[in-house]
């Protein structure tokens, strides 16, 4: 695990620039799919390439793993930093959403919603902000249809069982 003060400017810079963007009235949650004429979101998965999607263009000169997530219903990109150590009676920490079908899948993992962006619960410039996130996992039924809840207030809202860890990342 690495010290959260250490990790933690990388993954803020990246989200500051896409909120940055968001902000400015650059920011949409779609990019183009020119095959369909359809507006789509960013695949979720992580990339090591240049990212351009909505109000966001990073050129990602050193091949850093970045990927997408919900805050507040728009899309925000983060460099992760993997798990950290850390008191969570004197840090200040935010929550992140994971929406899963089970806690006990494949291998005893949790069985993950696929295509579905993980939700933090605020971004730069929010009352509360940290880079670090509290995993928590949303069940929902194998009917959920991914990318429905983009927000803490739509996880709230929807009455799917949270269960909060004891995970914290950056």
């Amino acid at each position: 695990m690495r010290s959260w003060t250490k990790t933690a400017l990388v993954a803020m810079l990246l989200i500051l620039a896409t909120w940055a963007a968001v902000a400015g009235g650059q920011g949409k949650t779609t990019a183009h799919d020119s095959r369909q004429g359809a507006k789509r979101l960013p695949p979720p998965a992580d990339v090591t390439t240049p990212v351009h999607a909505g109000g966001l263009a990073y050129n990602n000169p050193y091949r850093q793993k970045v990927h997408p997530r919900w805050a507040d219903g728009q899309v925000v990109w983060s460099i992760p930093e993997g798990p950290v150590a850390i008191d969570p009676k004197k840090a200040v920490v935010a929550d992140e959403y994971n929406l899963v079908y089970s806690l006990h899948g494949d291998k005893g993992k949790p069985e993950k919603v696929k295509g579905q962006y993980p939700i933090y619960d605020t971004k730069p410039g929010d009352k509360g902000y940290s880079p670090i996130w509290r995993n928590n996992y949303v069940i929902v039924p194998h009917t959920y249809k991914p990318q429905t809840l983009r927000s803490k207030q739509a996880v709230l809202r929807s009455g799917y069982k949270i269960v909060p860890t004891t995970e914290y990342t950056n």
